[in-house]
């Protein structure tokens, strides 16, 4: 975002509300699907900015709300929109027609009456695509209706003041977990290796959880490398369960740390090689932020390539808090639904970091810390039940 919210949104300091709402209409409409040419993860980041120097703009005016348009469309929008569809040779999703108006005796106009329509238009297109943004991207308070995006159902979660997460449903299924005794790099911990069942579908964060995220929940951030879209790092384990209990409490939805199971099956996602898309060490780099390419810090979650199931840095960029407690052998693991030892000293962390080579980031690699670890190459994702 630029430094200044006002350049950000091509407006001076002095402009009037009316025109600070529409200057950011106007943007918020540029960044849009139906309108946005490139890639929709830009436009959902250029959707973030303009909001966010919306926002600036009225914490510095002391106005408190954003204020985004109602999520009904008035006749007028709606004729607006059809309007827009016809000119741009863009699909806008089909609602009910407004009702049959009689239609007056054509009048002539002057141009500066031409003008002021003109005006007014534009800024009721902006409403009505800003007002269709927020039903299809950002949702009701707390859970946005569920999309699809490649063969992943995707839903949202809305933290307050802006933040959303964003969470892939993971479908229930089977999966060899831990290594085979002749991969590259294994360790003992890693077996033995045998099928395990996860018997019902569960959401998981897109992301680690951001700073950003963090923040809105716990209203403090103790990362090291700071910004608001890097994973939120220096957490231990019971922080990482305080922000899911709160979170819980929030939202309505029970959040809580992946089991290790569910951690390695979701990093998976159906392969059975060492990382999540192939054996090969020289394909790290499109999918993780590690030792190699990490310039020795974190980086903004979800900038290098997702698995197939649309879950971003599975492998590097911060280690992965998981629910369970640490074993040194699967040997008396339980094949359903595994949830770990009933105690233990340590809790188990998962992926790899920007700080590790390659052996660490593979999907069935793991390390232990003691639940009040913290340190600025260790961060979590959420698991979320179905309601």
């Amino acid at each position: 975002m630029a430094a200044d919210p006002y350049k950000a949104l091509g407006i001076l300091r002095d402009a009037d509300p009316e025109e600070v709402r529409a200057a950011y209409h106007r943007a918020a409409l540029k960044c849009h699907p139906d309108v946005f040419a490139g890639d929709p993860r830009e436009a959902e980041r250029l959707f973030r900015d303009v909001t966010a120097a919306y926002k600036a703009i009225l914490r510095q005016r002391g106005q408190r709300r954003i204020g985004l348009p109602s999520k009904t469309f008035s006749p007028q929008d709606l004729a607006i929109m059809e309007m827009a569809r016809s000119a741009m040779g863009k699909s806008v999703p089909p609602q009910k027609s407004a009702p049959p108006q009689k239609t007056a005796k054509p009048e002539t106009i002057s141009f500066v009456q031409f003008g002021i329509i003109m005006a007014i238009v534009s800024v009721l297109i902006g409403s009505a695509f800003l007002a269709y943004w927020t039903l299809t991207w950002e949702g009701d308070r707390h859970t946005a209706p569920e999309e699809k995006s490649s063969q992943t159902q995707l839903t949202l979660l809305d933290l307050g003041d802006g933040v959303m997460m964003k969470l892939a449903l993971i479908p229930a299924g089977n999966f060899m977990m831990g290594s085979p005794d002749g991969e590259k790099d294994r360790v003992e911990d890693e077996g033995p290796r045998r099928e395990v069942t996860i018997s019902k579908p569960f959401y998981m964060g897109v992301t680690e959880v951001t700073q950003a995220q963090y923040e809105a929940v716990m209203g403090t951030n103790p990362s090291s490398f700071k910004g608001p879209e890097n994973p939120v790092e220096t957490v231990a384990w019971i922080d990482a369960v305080e922000f899911c209990r709160k979170l819980s409490a929030k939202t309505g939805r029970k959040m809580r740390l992946p089991t290790e199971a569910q951690w390695e099956y979701a990093c998976r996602a159906g392969t059975k090689t060492r990382f999540g898309f192939g054996d090969d060490d020289d394909d790290l780099d499109v999918y993780a932020w590690y030792t190699a390419n990490s310039g020795s810090k974190t980086h903004p979650v979800g900038r290098k390539k997702p698995n197939a199931w649309s879950l971003y840095d599975m492998h590097g960029n911060v280690w992965e808090w998981c629910g369970d407690w640490y074993a040194d052998s699967y040997a008396n693991a339980n094949n359903r639904d595994q949830a770990g030892p009933d105690s233990g000293a340590s809790r188990v962390l998962r992926g790899g970091c920007w700080d590790y080579v390659p052996q660490y980031c593979r999907s069935a690699s793991r390390v232990r810390y003691s639940p009040d670890y913290r340190y600025d190459y260790v961060g979590f994702r959420v698991a979320v039940d179905l309601k």
